[in-house]
């Protein structure tokens, strides 16, 4: 396992590594959203839980908390249906 640096970066070097990470995040949090919504679609049109969770590497259970995340938040209030 490689050895640390300490964490002595300079404060321009510091923000844009910060700056990076932020943006890298960002693209992540996208794609997963991306991917959760081509889930439901997909189940929606009524391709099988199973399928799904092997084309896109999931459990079956976990198919089914995307599926049914957005329905079940909307009852409570909790969906951020904005996006």
């Amino acid at each position: 396992m490689p050895t640390l640096a300490p964490y002595n970066l300079s404060a321009g070097l510091r923000e844009a590594h910060m700056d990076a990470l932020h943006v890298a995040a960002g693209k992540i949090k996208n794609a997963m959203e991306d991917r959760d919504e081509a889930i439901r679609e997909a189940y929606r049109d009524g391709m099988p839980a199973s399928l799904i969770a092997e084309k896109v590497g999931l459990s079956r259970q976990r198919v089914h908390q995307i599926v049914s995340y957005r329905a079940v938040h909307r009852l409570h209030g909790r969906a951020n249906l904005s996006a």
